[in-house]
Parts: C-alpha cells; sequence; structure tokens
C-alpha cells in the first residue's frame, strides 16, 4: 500500500478520517493525500495551503503527506480526481448534516463509492481508531459471485495492514444460500492461508427478526471489537430494495463501526 486519499471538507467530520488514514499508514507506510474539492470560489493555492497546514496539524510530522485541491460538485468530480491520484485506498467520513463530507448520507455515500474504483473505508463522527495491533477485519459471508472481488480486496488491505480477518455468517442466511456461503468460506480460507493473512469463521444464530442483515453485523462488530467490516460496494437486482437499504445502514450505522468497502469488480 503505497497512497492512501482522504477527502476532508475542514468540518469535524475531516478529523475522523485523517485519524484513520494516520492509523493505517502507520501500519502501512503509505503516503497520505488529502482532497478538497473546492467550490471556485477560493484561490487554490489558499485551499491548498489551508488543506496542509490541516492535515500536519494531525498527522504530525512523521507521516508523509500531500494536498490535491480538485473543483466541481463532489459525486462528479471526486471519481475523476481519484483517477488522477489512483490511491490503493480512500478514506472518507459520512455521518451529520454540515459541511460537504457530513452530507454524505444514505444513498448518497453509497453512490458514491459504488462510482470509486478503489476500496474505501467509511467512518463516521463517533468512530473510535484504536491503536491496538493487529487489526481485526470482520469480511461479510454473501452468496453472490461479487464476494470474490472482495474477499481479494480484503486480502489486499489486510496484508498491507497486517490484520487479521474473519469470515462473518448469519445461520438462515437467505434461504436456500447456505451451500454457496460455505463454499465460499472454504475457498476464503484457502485463499488467505495462501496469501499469508490469519484467517478464521463465526457463525451467529440470527438474532433480529427485521429485514436485512445490517443492524446484527454492526452489533456482533462493535462488541467484539472489531476495526473494520468489510462489505462489498454492489448491491443485487433480487434483492435490490432489502441489498440497497441494508447497505445504507452499514455505512451510516449509528454505532461508529468503520466499514472496507470493495468493488465488485
Amino acid at each position: 500500500m503505497k497512497k492512501i486519499a482522504v477527502l476532508v471538507d475542514f468540518t469535524r467530520s475531516g478529523k475522523p478520517a485523517m485519524l484513520m488514514a494516520k492509523r493505517l499508514s502507520e501500519l502501512s507506510g503509505a503516503e497520505i493525500i488529502a482532497v478538497n474539492v473546492s467550490d471556485g470560489n477560493q484561490n487554490d493555492e489558499a485551499v491548498k495551503h489551508h488543506l496542509d497546514e490541516y492535515t500536519a496539524s494531525i498527522l504530525g510530522q512523521k507521516i508523509t503527506s500531500h494536498s490535491v485541491v480538485g473543483h466541481g460538485k463532489l459525486l462528479s468530480s471526486i471519481p475523476q480526481l481519484l483517477s488522477e491520484i489512483n490511491p490503493d485506498l480512500v478514506v472518507i467520513c459520512t455521518h451529520g448534516i454540515r459541511g460537504v463530507i457530513q452530507t454524505l448520507f444514505g444513498a448518497t455515500i453509497l453512490k458514491l463509492v459504488q462510482e470509486i474504483n478503489y476500496p474505501s473505508v467509511i467512518v463516521q463522527e463517533n468512530t473510535v481508531v484504536r491503536n491496538t495491533t493487529p487489526l481485526n477485519i470482520l469480511l461479510t459471508a454473501s452468496p453472490y459471485e461479487s464476494f470474490y472481488a472482495k474477499m481479494k480486496y480484503c486480502g489486499t488491505v489486510a496484508k498491507a495492514l497486517n490484520a487479521s480477518v474473519v469470515h462473518y455468517e448469519m445461520e438462515k442466511y437467505l434461504g436456500d444460500t447456505e451451500e454457496v456461503i460455505a463454499k465460499h468460506s472454504k475457498e476464503a480460507e484457502a485463499y488467505y492461508n495462501e496469501i499469508q493473512v490469519n484467517f478464521s469463521t463465526v457463525n451467529e444464530e440470527r438474532k433480529l427478526m427485521s429485514l436485512g442483515f445490517a443492524q446484527q453485523t454492526i452489533n456482533y462488530a462493535y462488541n467484539h471489537g472489531y476495526d473494520l467490516v468489510c462489505v462489498s460496494a454492489d448491491t443485487h437486482q433480487e434483492q435490490m430494495a432489502m441489498g440497497k437499504a441494508d447497505k445504507e445502514k452499514m455505512l451510516c450505522n449509528d454505532e461508529g463501526v468503520a466499514m472496507l468497502v470493495c468493488p465488485d469488480k
């Protein structure tokens, strides 16, 4: 991992994103690139200087960083800007009602991560960035083909951070899909053994009767102190209403559990 891009808008949502990026940089040695989308009413050099100062105030002097200023509307300009930076990971803070990044909630943040071709770490204003090692990543079970892309992105990030991965499955996931999920779990175990990432599995009884699986997954991750929950950015046509709502709940959870969101390809 060489580059971590962080979206910053100078509101209080910028700090938890930068703190998460700092922790990930400490573990991986990656450079941090602070990214701000300007409305064009300010001089670029002034915005960049402000961004440099803001970044240094949180990161200190030991972590290499630099700043990039873009222009335009967030959803349309960020994917193009990131393609020019080509980061290994993107960190975004969402949740709340103030500021540019803080308007990223629900369908908006989901749409953004679906348009980004890089794995993203989504944090909340109340996310606690722990200094414990190793990091623990909860890899969510899935019966879909996109599981393989998620598995590999998660593996790349885990390897770079020297993190452990736990495959999390709920009993009676989606009707008759247990067999497919069991197959995915075995393939994940073989893959992580091959790339030398510590891997284990957990199967929890279904505890909540509400539609979807987000809240129980969040509760498990929060109660067991996981640093990241790995999910795919995709939603599925046959489960679109539940899948989309579930994914939005994961990204904007009130518990402050950070999400590692992976492209579906």
